[in-house]
């Protein structure tokens, strides 16, 4: 008996845990995220967008795509990648408003997967 609640109190512990490793992490990552999407929008209201500052953003996250592919729908991650894709395409092609719309598609869109995911209590009802 003493054994079977040992065991359910550290599973217990290692999902809760696991719960709040994760929450932390998205915040943190989609926050850095969004920085890095403002200062983007930012440098292209200066000026046009280089394909270089695209593929900086981009390859940035990548590396942490692949980390969220364990906890996130494929659905929302895959929306991103579109998303740099077309922005892609409008900074190589020079339509600066095209890829103005593209950078805050990126931007809510970011937005709204992390709102989507937080722990809160709409979510959870």
């Amino acid at each position: 008996m003493a054994r079977k609640l040992i065991l359910v109190i550290i599973i217990s512990a290692i999902i809760i845990g696991g719960g709040i490793w994760q929450e932390v992490y998205m915040e943190k990552t989609f926050s850095e995220f969004e920085r890095k999407i403002d200062a983007l929008e930012k440098a292209h209201a200066e000026e046009p967008l280089k394909p270089e500052q695209v593929k900086e953003l981009h390859d940035w996250w990548q590396k942490k795509h692949a980390s969220f592919e364990n906890f996130l729908p494929h659905l929302q991650l895959n929306e991103i990648e579109m998303t740099f894709g077309e922005l892609m395409g409008t900074v190589v092609a020079e339509d600066t408003e095209s890829a103005t719309g593209q950078i805050l598609r990126l931007k809510f869109t970011v937005s709204a997967i992390a709102e989507m995911f937080n722990i809160r209590f709409g979510n959870i009802v």
